[in-house]
C-alpha cells in the first residue's frame, strides 16, 4: 500500500447555519402544502402524499448535501478524488496520466458556473469543489484540464513541489 501524502475532506455544510434556513424555507413551504391538502376542496390522497413529500423529500435532499464530502487522497502514483456520503473516493488519476499540476486561485462562477461537480467553459474542462477559490489543476496529456478544489492550498502546494523535486511530477507551472 502506498504512503498517503495528502489528504482532504470537505463538506458542503460547514456553515450549517446557512442549510438551517433553507430548510426552516423549504418547511415553511411543505407546511402551506399540508395546510391546502386538508381542506375540504382537496379530493383524495393525491393530494396528502404531494404534502408529505413537499415536507419530506426537501429534509432528505438537504440532510443528504449536508452529509455529502469532497474527498482528495494524493500518494506517489495519483490522485483519488470524489464526492461520497462515506468518505470514499470514486475517481482515481495517475501522474504518469497528467502533463501539468499546480495549485492555483480559479473563479468559481465564472470558470465553473458556481460549486459542485461541475463542466467548464470550453469542453473538455471541468471542476470537483465545494467552496472557495483555490484548487489543483490538473492537464491531462491530451491537454484536458480539471480542478479539483481545496481549502489547505499552502499545503498542498508543498506537497506539489514535494512531487517535482522527486521527478515524479515532471511539469509544474505557476
Amino acid at each position: 500500500m502506498l504512503q498517503v501524502l495528502f489528504t482532504e475532506s470537505q463538506i458542503f455544510a460547514s456553515d450549517w447555519k446557512i442549510w438551517l434556513i433553507i430548510l426552516f424555507v423549504m418547511l415553511i413551504v411543505g407546511r402551506k402544502l399540508v395546510m391546502f391538502a386538508k381542506r375540504p376542496s382537496s379530493v383524495g390522497w393525491g393530494y396528502k402524499a404531494a404534502a408529505i413529500l413537499g415536507i419530506a423529500l426537501p429534509v432528505v435532499l438537504v440532510l443528504g448535501f449536508m452529509a455529502m464530502s469532497l474527498t482528495t487522497i494524493i500518494d506517489a502514483e495519483g490522485i483519488s478524488f470524489g464526492f461520497s456520503w462515506v468518505g470514499k473516493t470514486s475517481n482515481r488519476i495517475l501522474w504518469r496520466d497528467v502533463e501539468k499540476v499546480y495549485v492555483r486561485q480559479y473563479k468559481p462562477l465564472d470558470e465553473y458556473g458556481g460549486w459542485g461537480w461541475r463542466d467548464g467553459e470550453r469542453p473538455g474542462e471541468g471542476a470537483y469543489n465545494v467552496k472557495g477559490d483555490m484548487g489543483l489543476q490538473l492537464i491531462y496529456k491530451g491537454h484536458k484540464r480539471l480542478l479539483i478544489g481545496t481549502q489547505q492550498p499552502e499545503k498542498l502546494k508543498t506537497i506539489v513541489d514535494s512531487l517535482n523535486k522527486s521527478g515524479i511530477i515532471h511539469s509544474v507551472a505557476n
